[in-house]
């Protein structure tokens, strides 16, 4: 009997240790946000044509904060592992939202966008609280010619639940895809200026 006890202690605390080293640490492409299903276009009215694609190509991404090896402290330092991979995710949500598309080469483009992360970082913001902010700045471009440049934010304030390394990166996740989400409208401004000729 107490040999049972203590192979199952044992056992308890194997485990409890594999959890430990399994929980994300790092911020990159795999702990990004997920990649969303391409939803099925609306069948267009009779007579008319279907509402065009824009269609964006991911030319360059830059981290542009002072300390590019972190992204905050939530009971563990958060790394920053790969912090291309991990904005490039969150552009690829745009493929759930019909009027998007990401594709692969600039011939095939609307848009070329140059990214550049100015901010990214989570912080307590009270004994009970956490606060994810994400900050970057799109330069737009076409075929060599230059459209201009915004900055776009995002944010997510929720409970500090338990200091764990997944909670800061989902809430990461969710305040870059809220930053991207805020690139929309250029987006479509942008597409419709190219289809017109600028």
């Amino acid at each position: 009997m107490l040999i049972r006890t203590l192979m199952l202690s044992a056992a308890l605390v194997l485990a409890a240790g594999t959890t430990a080293v399994a929980e994300p640490q790092t911020v990159s492409a795999e702990t990004g946000p997920p990649r969303p299903m391409r939803p099925t276009p609306p069948r267009p009215r009779k007579g008319q044509p279907a509402p065009p694609v824009c269609r964006v190509y991911i030319a360059g991404i830059k981290d542009m904060r002072q300390d590019p090896g972190t992204m905050g402290t939530i009971g563990k330092t958060l790394y920053a592992e790969d912090v291309p991979g991990w904005v490039r995710s969150g552009f690829i949500t745009l493929i759930g939202d019909v009027r998007f598309d990401v594709v692969d080469t600039a011939e095939a483009a609307d848009l070329e966008l140059n990214v550049e992360l100015l901010k990214s970082y989570v912080a307590p913001a009270a004994s009970t609280s956490k606060l994810a902010t994400v900050v970057f700045r799109v330069h737009y471009s076409h075929a060599g010619t230059d459209l201009g440049q915004n900055i776009y934010r995002g944010g997510k304030a929720s409970m500090n639940w338990a200091s764990t390394s997944g909670e800061a990166i989902g809430s990461l996740n969710i305040s870059l895809v809220d930053a991207v989400d805020a690139t929309k409208p250029d987006l479509l401004k942008g597409c419709a200026a190219v289809r017109a000729g600028l």
